[in-house]
């Protein structure tokens, strides 16, 4: 992730990385950079490496954290572009989406989550027709940390161990919130406004993406469906939540081609999940998995954790 000297991600993992790993995996986790010519070559050799998609941090995390600067972001966006790569931004603000947009990026990650936009700014944002992944899953997850019981999904129980899912249930006493505490209370703070932000940007025309980011609590697969029940109770329908994670990601992923995958039709790529029941009604029944069909091959599922 591109970022500003000592911006998000580097003080979390210089929270959570034990010292001995930290010089390692800062590197490559996180592309410091200060200056428009210094973001310009960075961008050059990741793409070099093979990057097909550029993500820069815009978010302060935590709040006093550095931000990157204006003309560095665009910078990185310009030659991203200039390369034939998009650039998509981690947001927080108001204020970091319409940077972020200004500058060009081609989609929102994560979405405004820490403040509720105000209704005149709501055209403003989408009138840049940028798509957003809300990944509400991620910010519901932090602030139900500490309080109670986390119930597991059907799908968690079947893909993750029992002990692992009940160590969600309760934080350990010995556990220092100096660090993080701010945060959780802030994303208590703001459940509802980040539904509602979802809700609105979507009734003005945003495209909302499915997402679940790799998170405390979040376990793949299990976690977009989490994700599609949030974006229902954020005002989509359960066909305009499937949507999200099918047929607007795939537009999205294809860049302006039409996509062989994220719709069942003739000639399309037999990547299919038959469920039990309709989920355009009730997205239960999308956890009711009766076979995956990868690439027209009907592969074998085995639960893997402990029902």
């Amino acid at each position: 992730m591109f970022t500003a000297p000592g911006g998000h991600p580097v003080p979390v993992l210089r929270q959570l990385a034990p010292w001995w790993l930290r010089w390692y995996l800062i590197p490559r986790l996180a592309v410091q950079v200060d200056t428009p010519e210094a973001a310009r070559s960075a961008v050059d050799e990741v793409v070099g490496k093979g990057a097909d998609v550029i993500k820069i941090g815009v978010d302060h995390l935590p709040d006093q954290a550095p931000r990157i600067r204006g003309e560095v972001l665009a910078a990185v966006v310009d030659e991203a572009r200039r390369r034939g790569v998009r650039a998509v931004a981690h947001i927080g603000t108001v204020e970091d989406a319409l940077d972020a947009a200004r500058a060009g990026v081609a989609a929102w990650m994560h979405g405004v989550y820490k403040e509720r936009i105000a209704d005149e700014t709501i055209p403003v944002l989408a009138a840049f027709r940028i798509p957003m992944v809300a990944t509400t899953v991620v910010f519901e997850s932090y602030a139900l940390i500490g309080q109670g019981p986390r119930p597991p999904t059907p799908l968690e129980r079947e893909t993750a161990p029992a002990d692992v899912l009940a160590a969600f249930d309760h934080v350990p006493a010995s556990y220092d919130f100096s660090f993080f505490g701010p945060y959780l209370e802030k994303m208590r703070a703001q459940r509802g406004a980040w539904r509602d932000n979802v809700r609105r940007l979507h009734d003005a025309g945003v495209t909302i993406l499915a997402g679940s980011d790799m998170q405390a609590g979040v376990f793949p697969g299990a976690g977009l469906h989490r994700e599609l029940h949030l974006l229902a109770e954020s005002g989509l329908t359960p066909a305009q939540a499937i949507r999200a994670a099918t047929l607007d990601a795939a537009r999205f992923l294809a860049d302006g081609k039409e996509p062989d995958f994220g719709v069942v039709a003739e000639g399309k790529r037999a990547d299919l999940l038959l469920v039990d029941g309709d989920p355009t009604r009730d997205l239960d029944a999308l956890a009711r998995i009766r076979a995956v069909i990868k690439g027209g091959v009907v592969l074998e599922r085995r639960a893997i954790g402990a029902r």
